[in-house]
């Protein structure tokens, strides 16, 4: 009997562990809602196609990015930097679309800036990457922006 008890229990401990969440995927506005904390930064930047500059850095407790994503669909950028000589905030709200998230920043009054990211979502890692194109002086320049976050 007591050997029937524990098959019992061991048979159902393996059915209710494989059935607890056969489907662990969560959809793309799900998944991106919560707060994000940078931890590097990489940007280049080109001029006719040729490398012009490039800079690496990582967020410490003396600078921060900080990406805060709600349900509702709005976002608060906030930064701190310099050991919080700079520090403020940015507001707007975000759209998923593929691969693809689209921040629309609110710049004051009726002003808006539109970013366009192409993200990914591995673990607990969120990964950003801006390609934006820009012509000046008869030049063509393109800022390539890499940042990756740590859910909080």
């Amino acid at each position: 009997m007591k050997k029937i008890l524990l098959l019992v229990l061991a048979v159902s401990s393996v059915i209710c562990v494989s059935c607890s969440n056969d489907d662990d995927s969560v959809s793309p506005e799900k998944a991106i809602e919560g707060i994000w904390s940078a931890g590097s930064y990489h940007f280049v930047r080109y001029r006719d196609g040729e490398k012009v500059s490039e800079s690496k850095s990582t967020f410490d407790e003396n600078n921060v990015l900080e990406m805060r994503f709600r349900e509702d669909g709005s976002f608060v950028h906030y930064y701190r930097e310099n050991g919080g000589e700079d520090e403020g905030s940015y507001t707007g709200t975000y759209t998923i679309d593929g691969d693809e998230i689209i921040l629309l920043y609110n710049s004051g009054g009726s002003d808006q800036e539109l970013v366009r990211a192409q993200y990914t979502i591995s673990k607990r890692i969120l990964t950003t990457v801006t390609d934006e194109v820009s012509s000046q002086g008869g030049s063509l320049y393109r800022e390539v922006t890499t940042t990756e976050y740590n859910k909080m």
